[in-house]
């Protein structure tokens, strides 16, 4: 598949991940066009940005090779119903949700024509560049690869890492990587709040675990959580439902015990792993001071 000159328009571009892959495409030098309902946000980009506005859905895709579709997950259905009728055999649809089995099983019922892939890319609009970032493919058959090279090769040749794995596989592994610090972040956040700590207190007294998991729960607290609630309920339910678990199990569990599950789990885990996390986290807490 020859993606040179291609011209590239980005569903939902006045959004920010929608704004940060139009940004990029740019920076590529493709010619590249943004759809958005939002049309007072979108022409504010195309007076910052060398890049063209649609506000007819059907016509930005006739006039364009690869369509990236950048909206929120309960917003799917409704795009590809609108596309469905103007895509031909050798557009390229890429979807760039963040979850696949879901998005891609759309793409492939309401989407006849084209190719289609499903995409994830490992990083949230705040990065400064692609350089050493993850993105993940999600083919559903052999004969996706190739052409699907041909797309990773874009973020490849700019520093990016490509994963491939099936949906499926994907939605496991981010039912875990998305959803718990998302849980936790809530819960400890939650706690904080109603129990009328003092922000400037739990930042004087705070250990170094503790002050790097507050950070971590502010900054994912300052993203999206309709994201975050949208992940938890298009993937599969099995993490959550053992996270609830164990949290019961520690709750109901007797000092002793407790000890010996930890222990346990522990001894599970690699203990080079452990050591080079336990350095990291003292190296961010100094750099933070």
């Amino acid at each position: 598949m020859n993606i040179s000159n291609k011209n590239i328009l980005v569903i939902g571009g006045a959004g920010k991940m929608g704004l940060w892959f139009s940004r990029f495409f740019l920076n590529c030098g493709f010619n590249v066009s943004i759809y958005d309902i939002n049309i007072k946000a979108a022409k504010n980009i195309q007076k910052k940005l060398n890049l063209k506005i649609y506000e007819n859905i059907g016509k930005a895709v006739e006039d364009s090779n690869l369509i990236v579709t950048s909206v929120p997950i309960e917003a799917l259905k409704d795009v590809f119903t609108s596309i469905s009728h103007h895509i031909r055999n050798d557009h390229v649809i890429m979807d760039i949700s963040s979850v696949k089995v879901y998005s891609v099983k759309l793409m492939h019922e309401y989407v006849k024509q084209g190719f289609k892939i499903g995409v994830h890319p490992m990083f949230g609009p705040g990065a400064k560049t692609i350089s050493g970032k993850t993105i993940i493919f999600t083919p559903i058959s052999l004969d996706d690869f190739e052409p699907s090279w041909s797309l990773a090769k874009i973020f490849v040749d700019k520093g990016a890492k490509t994963i491939f794995m099936t949906p499926e596989e994907h939605d496991k592994y981010i039912s875990v990587i998305l959803t718990f610090p998302f849980i936790i972040s809530i819960s400890i956040m939650n706690a904080i709040i109603d129990l009328n700590f003092d922000d400037i207190i739990i930042n004087e007294i705070s250990s170094p675990s503790f002050k790097l998991l507050y950070t971590l729960c502010k900054a994912i607290m300052s993203n999206d959580p309709k994201l975050y609630t949208s992940i938890i309920k298009y993937t599969p339910k099995d993490a959550v439902k053992y996270f609830s678990r164990t949290l019961n199990n520690i709750v109901n569990i007797d000092e002793l015990n407790l000890k010996d599950y930890a222990v346990k789990l522990k001894n599970r885990l690699n203990p080079a792993d452990l050591l080079k996390a336990y350095n990291f986290m003292y190296a961010f807490s100094e750099l933070k001071q």
